[in-house]
């Protein structure tokens, strides 16, 4: 497209608003002021439209002007020739060979951690004899059942999350205190809901099928294969219900990104608020009348 454009001559900046604003009921797409001087422009065909009206205008306002046709130009390219180039440089925080592994691998181990705990603990009890406890008898039950299990999978643990990410190469920055304080929570709630899911089954075998049928679930709660941002509001409460959602965040964050205990204190207090309810919920379920 073709374009004029009209050189004003004008007093003041203050003048210089005044010709915009008269200007402006015209086909006019762009202005720019410059010291005692108002550049205007319009396309060719529109100009020849308005041309009597605007120059009329601008002579009973006592204005000087002149209206010269612009040379076609690439005007972005012309814009830009006028500042400095910026290089971007995009270099991934916590994950700098964008790999898929390094992503997916540390909280896939919390889920494997939590799955199979939950399936042991599951299955040893459900071929526990089924016996009505008095409260003390079911809290020292319960009490023993979980230093034993944290002892067992303690181990595991160790194997599956301090050296397994270093087999593999991922990014490992956190220290052992941190990821302690993360871990110890995270074993006894994941028992004690263990002990109170076992109660639901009779035969051992039914465990696998119910761990199972939730498993999908879990792992989208967790925020690993699906964003935490795009689920409803609802799964956000539900997800921390269960111990696996709340510790994958709060392991990647310490293993991957290098975050303390205290950057992850909200994971923490939340996964030893579960360790309360389900400690109470399992002694509940052993005091409870339970069929053979």
């Amino acid at each position: 497209m073709e374009y004029i454009e009209l050189n004003i001559s004008v007093a003041d900046s203050e003048q210089s608003e005044i010709v915009v604003a008269l200007l402006s009921d015209y086909p006019f797409e762009a202005f720019d002021e410059a010291e005692g001087e108002l550049r205007a422009y319009i396309q060719t065909a529109e100009w020849s439209q308005c041309q009597k009206w605007v120059e009329s205008m601008l002579v009973e306002q006592g204005l000087r002007f002149a209206a010269l046709e612009v040379e076609q130009q690439n005007w972005n390219a012309e814009w830009e020739s006028s500042f400095d180039a910026v290089e971007v440089v995009g270099e991934a925080l916590y994950n700098p060979s964008h790999g898929y592994a390094r992503y997916l691998l540390p909280p896939v181990l919390v889920i494997i951690l939590f799955q199979t705990l939950m399936l042991a603990v599951g299955m040893t009890d459900a071929m526990r004899p089924r016996l009505r406890m008095r409260p003390l008898r079911a809290t020292a039950e319960v009490v023993g059942r979980v230093l034993m299990w944290c002892v067992v999978y303690g181990v595991f643990a160790v194997w599956m999350l301090g050296f397994v990410p270093r087999l593999f190469g991922l990014p490992h920055s956190a220290d052992f205190a941190s990821v302690a304080a993360v871990v110890l929570p995270f074993l006894i709630a994941t028992t004690l809901l263990a002990l109170s899911f076992a109660r639901l089954f009779s035969d051992p075998e039914v465990v696998p099928i119910g761990m199972a049928f939730f498993s999908v679930g879990l792992v989208f709660l967790s925020g690993v294969s699906y964003p935490l941002s795009l689920l409803p509001e609802p799964w956000h409460t539900l997800r921390l219900v269960f111990p696996s959602s709340v510790a994958t965040f709060a392991m990647v964050k310490v293993g991957s990104m290098g975050a303390t205990a205290a950057d992850c204190a909200g994971e923490i207090v939340a996964l030893w608020i579960q360790c309360a309810v389900y400690g109470v919920v399992a002694v509940k379920v052993m005091t409870a009348p339970r069929t053979k």
